[in-house]
């Protein structure tokens, strides 16, 4: 375990992990939708929506699949909920990569209760399912304005055959007429689709970027430390599906919900401090990711400047 600490000034902490971990406990949850490869080996099998509480009597939960259904039902510690979202690159919560940069008015999940739960959605991946990923929701503390990007950084050889790699960033209007800015992002990338850096988005509506590792060497960590700006609150979910820190050959689904700037800055404070707890896998890809928000960002590591 350490303990990482930031002088001067606050950044993003970006645990991209295929290890489970816990979702924020709220009554709302907001949940865009990601993006994958379609390739045999990364294409999304069996996707599902995980609802849970600690309260010991039922609480009522409202499930609405964004555009679709809307199912009221009953959650507590002992039946927690389990929701088949369906398989494949086209699903409520995935959205195949042909179609990223176009608005989606049918993707993506909101969950209201009447006491708090969490939220979170797990899948496994390829047609061996030699894949797996879950995304855990942040709940209110997920709204905000400023956001920074992490994906893994993909830093192997690539060739034109390598066509399971993804890196994306998906954000949910929570308001009307929100403006969406996606910046700070570096030259040489080339996005899937020729997806437009800005948007206008309504409530309910989700929007992904895309970036394939194997088109040019700027994509393997293009989005890595983008700016996502909003006129108003949103949610926003980022990593890569497969991707991968190693020079290697291995891969893995990583993403999560991140938190914005405006939920994680301590104001008055000069320093912020967070725990990681390293996981059950191999060096290359237990690393957390910390990408500094503004200038002058020091780190250090158990007390240590790094």
């Amino acid at each position: 375990m350490k303990l990482v600490s930031f002088k001067h000034t606050c950044v993003l902490v970006l645990l991209l992990s295929v290890q489970l971990s816990f979702a924020q406990l709220s009554r709302t949850h907001y949940i865009p939708p990601i993006s994958a490869a379609n390739d045999s080996n990364a294409t999304p099998q069996n996707q599902y929506l995980h609802i849970s509480t600690p309260s010991v009597t039922p609480v009522s939960v409202t499930v609405t699949e964004i555009g679709e259904t809307v199912s009221v039902l009953s959650v507590s510690n002992a039946n927690p909920l389990e929701i088949l979202i369906g398989s494949g690159t086209n699903t409520p919560f995935v959205a195949d990569v042909s179609t990223t940069g176009t608005k989606y008015s049918n993707k993506g999940y909101s969950v209201q209760a009447e006491q708090p739960v969490y939220a979170s959605v797990r899948l496994v991946a390829g047609t061996s399912q030699s894949q797996a990923g879950s995304l855990v929701s942040k709940g209110l503390s997920g709204l905000g304005t400023t956001f920074r990007v992490g994906t893994f950084t993909n830093q192997k050889t690539f060739t034109s055959t390598n066509l399971d790699y993804l890196n994306f960033v998906s954000v949910m209007a929570t308001q009307n007429n929100t403006q969406v800015d996606f910046l700070d992002l570096p030259s040489g990338i080339i996005i899937e689709n020729n997806t437009p850096t800005s948007v206008v988005l309504n409530y309910g509506e989700s929007y992904v970027i895309a970036l394939n590792p194997a088109v040019t060497t700027a994509n393997r960590d293009g989005l890595v430390g983008a700016l996502v700006s909003a006129s108003k609150p949103i949610v926003v979910n980022c990593g890569s599906s497969n991707g991968s820190n190693s020079t290697g050959n291995g891969r893995d689904f990583g993403m999560d919900q991140i938190a914005p700037f405006e939920t994680i800055r301590i104001d008055g404070q000069t320093y912020s401090e967070y725990i990681f707890v390293r996981a059950n896998g191999y060096d290359d890809i237990e690393r957390p990711m910390i990408v500094a928000h503004l200038d002058n960002t020091a780190v250090y590591v158990n007390g240590d400047d790094t």
